[in-house]
């Protein structure tokens, strides 16, 4: 369909140009704004930067009219709508991605105008490949929704117990004496760095908590766990076991929302990682035990839950 040439067409082809532009407007704003909108811990974030740039690029082909530029400063109305960011996101992050999806979309426009020039089939191939990309976003978008919004509640056939009332875990609790650690899981790996500790089979990107540690902590680290000691004594752990649970039934691999129902006295939001980030890392749950301790639950679905002395 030449959808450029509404010149040359009678009113009501005109309007049904039009309506297909509009539509394809509405897909670009509706898929722009939840990328940009989405925390950057949403499940599809590597793809994020890809359609939203083709996006622009894809809204400029179908519509060919320079008016569309205004659709990229739409957003800027619309994202606040669809969710809450920090007052630095809109400060910086949002009117950087604006002017570069409005330069996106000229360029479409550009292309879109040149293929004009060439012949009316060369036009109707840029339109093709601009709804090609357009729905294809749409499909990615709708994915991501699902997957960000879906609900997961697993149940080990037999789970390790995260003991709310002692901290306990497999054997060790915070304040216990480290040598526990040593006779139940056997000789740790010691990590000397002073960053990211995380178990032995696990990748630093796969464990969702703090990156650094308290004074003089040591990371002892086995497979799916890691226990904290210093001065002779534990003063936590973290584990990534699928089987860990909490007493509340709430355990590595559920939503995070499972915690915050079912956990009492949690405080669930994004985590930044560092005062300049603009925009959270991952999400997480975090409060206190009925021992005293304080608990963390980080990831959506849950990848890591974090038991250690207050802070």
């Amino acid at each position: 369909m030449d959808v450029g040439a509404t010149a040359q067409r009678s009113p009501t082809g005109a309007l049904l140009d039009l309506a297909w532009v509009l539509a394809a407007l509405g897909a670009y704003l509706c898929c722009a704004a939840f990328f940009i909108g989405a925390d950057a811990w949403d499940p599809l974030r590597r793809w994020g930067l890809a359609i939203l740039l083709a996006n622009s690029v894809a809204i400029g082909l179908v519509g060919g009219r320079w008016w569309l530029l205004l659709a990229a400063f739409g957003l800027i109305a619309l994202v606040p709508l669809l969710t809450t960011q920090e007052p630095v996101f809109y400060a910086v992050a949002l009117p950087v991605f604006v002017l570069v999806s409005a330069a996106l979309i000229a360029l479409g426009v550009a292309v879109r105008g040149a293929e004009r020039r060439r012949s009316a089939e060369t036009e109707r191939r840029a339109v093709h490949v601009g709804f090609g990309i357009l729905a294809f976003a749409v499909a990615v978008t709708g994915w991501g929704i699902y997957l960000d919004h879906r609900f997961v509640d697993r149940s080990p056939s037999r789970p390790l117990l995260v003991d709310e009332r002692t901290g306990g875990y497999r054997g060790i609790a915070p304040g216990a004496p480290a040598a526990r650690a040593r006779r139940i899981f056997g000789e740790p790996v010691i990590d000397s760095s002073d960053y990211a500790p995380r178990p032995l089979d696990t990748e630093p990107s796969q464990v969702s908590g703090p990156r650094s540690r308290p004074g003089d902590w040591q990371p002892w680290r086995y497979e799916k766990l890691v226990v904290f000691a210093s001065g002779g004594r534990i003063r936590g752990y973290l584990t990534t076991d699928r089987s860990a649970q909490t007493q509340t039934r709430v355990g590595v691999g559920d939503s995070l929302v499972l915690a915050e129902r079912r956990q009492p006295g949690l405080v669930c939001d994004g985590v930044t990682l560092g005062s300049d980030a603009v925009i959270p890392s991952y999400p997480a749950c975090q409060g206190p035990l009925s021992s005293g301790h304080w608990i963390f639950f980080g990831g959506d679905p849950i990848d890591s839950i974090w038991v250690q002395e207050r802070r």
